[in-house]
């Protein structure tokens, strides 16, 4: 898998953990695609290649924002991306990834991680 490809499935997994991207469409399907294009301007600062922008965050905040009309089921199918995306992850990324949320100043309503159980998402 090509590392900026990498970089953008563990993109979509940090903020897939903080959001039922679902909310957007009120209930409707979501892909793990459509998280990849939300949260691009966050790919630079997860290959450690950028310092953090503000349209990283602000998209960071707005997906937080939305997690609050989610449904369980909907985090927990975000949670199922976010195990994918990070699953492969180095290191480095994993850790950028998790310090994501606190750093755009929201608190990602699970860990994010390779071995999250999807399950006990509420």
């Amino acid at each position: 898998m090509a590392a900026s490809s990498m970089a953008l499935k563990l993109a979509c997994g940090v903020l897939m953990c903080m959001v039922a991207y679902a909310s957007l469409a009120h209930a409707a399907s979501f892909t793990c695609k459509q998280m990849l294009d939300t949260v691009a301007p966050c790919q630079p600062y997860l290959e450690n290649a950028a310092p953090l922008t503000d349209t990283c965050c602000s998209r960071v905040k707005f997906l937080n924002n939305l997690a609050t009309n989610g449904t369980t089921a909907d985090r927990q199918k975000a949670c199922k991306c976010v195990k994918g995306a990070v699953a492969n992850s180095t290191d480095s990324y994993l850790g950028l990834a998790q310090g994501l949320p606190g750093k755009c100043g929201v608190t990602a309503p699970y860990p994010i991680g390779r071995t999250v159980n999807c399950t006990s998402v509420q």
